[in-house]
């Protein structure tokens, strides 16, 4: 039996690859689409705005990666800055 956090394949998938199932479903959307275009853009015109633009961004999912959101932690270092002051005043000293 495997410990917990390993698997019989160390090398594991690649972060970020795709299902094959997943894969295989966008190119059947993508072939539905492309062999359907004109008739989805004449149904897009047939629809009112706010639920064209809905179905459009429901579609833009298969097409733009969506992002994700990420953690960046700074660490705390101590530098050695020292502060420039600069005097726009006509006073000489």
């Amino acid at each position: 039996m495997f410990k917990p956090g390993t698997s019989g394949n160390p090398n594991g998938k690649p972060k970020g690859a795709k299902n094959k199932n997943t894969k295989e479903l966008r190119g059947k959307i993508a072939l539905i689409l492309n062999n359907h275009i004109d008739e989805v853009e004449q149904d897009l015109k047939q629809l009112q705005p706010k639920d064209r633009l809905n179905i459009l961004l429901q579609l833009m999912k298969f097409v733009i990666p969506q992002l994700k959101q990420v953690e960046i932690e700074q660490q705390e270092q101590e530098h050695n800055f020292r502060p420039i002051i600069i005097d726009f005043s006509n006073e000489k000293r």
